[in-house]
């Protein structure tokens, strides 16, 4: 099974965070998020934890839910480019 590493700023990463249901397996991944820098958060995904964040993301915001399958594609397409 495939993984991705989703890199989210600060403020989409609360609103995913904010919105993801707590007994998920999002959740658990969205807590295990490591900060790369002051301004990011890297997100270890299997494939379904990835799709269910994106999912979450167009619910709840569209600018997110494009960043998020952005970083999808170029990683299907290059599995080693590893977020943004």
């Amino acid at each position: 099974m495939p993984f991705y590493v989703l890199i989210l700023q600060n403020d989409d990463y609360l609103i995913l965070l904010k919105n993801v249901p707590q007994a998920s397996e999002s959740h658990t991944a969205l807590l295990k998020a490591r900060n790369p820098s002051s301004q990011n958060r890297a997100i270890l995904c299997s494939e379904n934890v990835v799709q269910e964040l994106l999912n979450l993301a167009q619910g709840v915001c569209c600018k997110l839910s494009v960043e998020i399958s952005k970083q999808i594609q170029r990683q299907r397409i290059n599995p080693k480019a590893g977020g943004a």
